[in-house]
């Protein structure tokens, strides 16, 4: 069974190519504008997923992002592959993400119907 162990929001996620470490800068747990719409210039995702042996490599995943029942993304592909590993990182990043009112914005990945 696949795990999703984070799932986290933030302006950006990036990895370093020689230490194959994350960072991760300004966490986005709390949003200030003087109105709406807002637009959030830079926003990022990182997700770490971890497997069990006799899970796929490449499942079909998807993440939808919403402000209360307002849908800002929906069923977006998210392409994870685990190679031969049994954990994966996953970074997807928004240039440009409007928030249409204020609320609490929900970020959620599935693996088909299943929300994880």
């Amino acid at each position: 069974m696949i795990t999703l162990k984070v799932l986290l929001c933030a302006q950006d996620v990036c990895r370093d190519a020689d230490t194959n470490t994350v960072s991760v800068f300004n966490v986005l747990d709390g949003i200030a504008g003087d109105g709406f719409p807002l637009l959030v210039q830079n926003f990022a995702m990182l997700a770490i997923l971890e497997r069990e042996a006799g899970d796929e490599t490449q499942p079909k995943a998807t993440m939808d992002l919403r402000i209360g029942d307002t849908v800002l993304l929906n069923a977006a592909p998210l392409p994870i592959d685990f190679k031969d590993k049994l954990r994966t990182r996953q970074t997807v990043r928004i240039g440009g993400l409007v928030l249409p009112a204020p609320g609490v914005l929900e970020a959620t990945l599935k693996l088909g119907d299943n929300v994880l």
